[in-house]
């Protein structure tokens, strides 16, 4: 199931990369979180049934993170200026992985034996999701080339002393 999964991952990821170019990152972004938003529970409920609902429910899931994987990255490359760009979306990408990928596998069994089934891990991968599809949506300023400003510049005398 596992390697089913990261199979659909790196060819959502492949193909994402082109859709990106074609439709812009912050629609990517919002469409890729609607379609996670609507496939993490019905995912979760088939993997549930058995190694056949396995098989597709993982494989699902594998798909919805293979659409969100490029356009992250992407958006975490542009919402940082330029001189601090590498630090800031280091910093970004892996305080967010630790606190949201680090505490999720804890966080669905939590969930899981919360509601007693699979549906408490969906529900929280619904609504993570839902707020990636607001937050694209809404951030006009890092997606918009016309709106986005790089407010951090490196002084010129750090540039002369590397």
């Amino acid at each position: 199931m596992t390697i089913a999964s990261n199979v659909l991952v790196v060819a959502g990821t492949v193909a994402m990369g082109v859709v990106c170019d074609r439709l812009g990152l912050r629609r990517t972004m919002v469409a890729g979180g609607i379609a996670t938003a609507l496939l993490a529970v019905p995912a979760l409920a088939l993997a549930a049934t058995g190694v056949g609902g396995a098989f597709v429910g993982a494989s699902l899931i594998g798909a919805c993170k293979g659409l969100l994987a490029v356009p992250a990255l992407l958006a975490i490359s542009q919402l940082f200026p330029t001189g601090v760009r590498v630090t800031a979306g280091a910093l970004a990408y892996n305080v967010s992985q630790s606190v949201f990928g680090g505490t999720g596998p804890l966080v669905g069994v939590w969930l899981n034996q919360r509601t007693g089934g699979p549906y408490g891990l969906g529900v929280y991968l619904v609504l993570l999701a839902a707020v990636t599809a607001v937050t694209a949506y809404l951030a006009r300023r890092v997606f918009d080339p016309d709106r986005r400003r790089d407010p951090v510049t490196v002084p010129a005398a750090t540039v002369e002393s590397r």
